[in-house]
């Protein structure tokens, strides 16, 4: 099995910082010049959002939270590292933040499918082989629950300072142009994508001073757990 990197998200969550109506015009600015690819989308007094043209990257800072994401089919996994090292620091700067109530990772990875039924059967082998509930009511007198198969998972482990979810599920990507007279524009689009879909969840439980947080060894470190420690485990044999 082979799971591609899909999506990351990386957000860390702070009390309400008003200093933000002051400052986000100037660092909207700073970020846009830093990286030409982004452009403000659009702004509210919650928060403002930076959307990349070319590299599917958006970025959202507000009040209480900042959050950048993502999507590798069309950018990198260094210049995720790039943007985030750069524009944390520029935004905790600015607002003057001392401390995150929450830091929180999301990694995405996909399998390949040809359907949606494959991929629904592979996460049933897969917690069947690492005995994640496949099989609990494989023995039941209970026409209701008998020989139902196991479509979707999801896991939660934390201990007092940091926080695991994982979850699979089966995933579609449909290439589609919704105006009108559409039709003939979208017989020629590529056919759907079918996956299955990991998502890990990695998050802090205690709140964290900023000067703690070292952005880009978080990212590489969490990443690797994943793909070499956590991914492995998920297997269908």
């Amino acid at each position: 099995m082979t799971w591609q990197l899909s999506r990351q998200i990386f957000e860390v969550s702070y009390k309400k910082a008003v200093l933000f109506w002051d400052k986000c015009g100037g660092v909207a600015n700073t970020l846009c010049n830093k990286f030409i690819d982004f452009e403000v989308e659009g702004g509210t007094p919650e928060a403002v959002k930076l959307v990349g043209n070319k590299k599917a990257a958006v970025l959202t800072f507000g009040i209480d939270r900042i959050n950048i994401n993502c999507d590798f089919e069309a950018a990198s996994t260094t210049y995720f590292l790039e943007v985030c090292a750069f524009a944390l620091p520029i935004l905790v700067k600015a607002i003057e933040l001392k401390k995150f109530t929450r830091v929180g990772h999301r990694i995405f990875h996909d399998l390949r499918t040809d359907s949606s039924e494959k991929a629904k059967a592979l996460i049933h082998q897969i917690a069947a082989a690492s005995n994640l509930g496949a099989n609990l009511f494989q023995e039941s007198s209970d026409d209701r629950l008998k020989g139902k198969a196991l479509e979707e998972l999801q896991l939660r482990f934390t201990d007092q300072k940091v926080g695991y979810m994982f979850s699979l599920q089966s995933t579609v990507k449909k290439f589609e142009i919704s105006t009108p007279g559409a039709e003939a524009v979208n017989q020629k689009l590529p056919p759907p994508e079918f996956a299955v879909s990991f998502d890990a969840d990695i998050y802090t439980i205690q709140p964290m001073p900023v000067d703690v947080l070292l952005v880009e060894e978080l990212i590489k470190s969490n990443l690797k757990l994943i793909e070499t420690r956590v991914l492995p485990c998920f297997k269908t044999n």
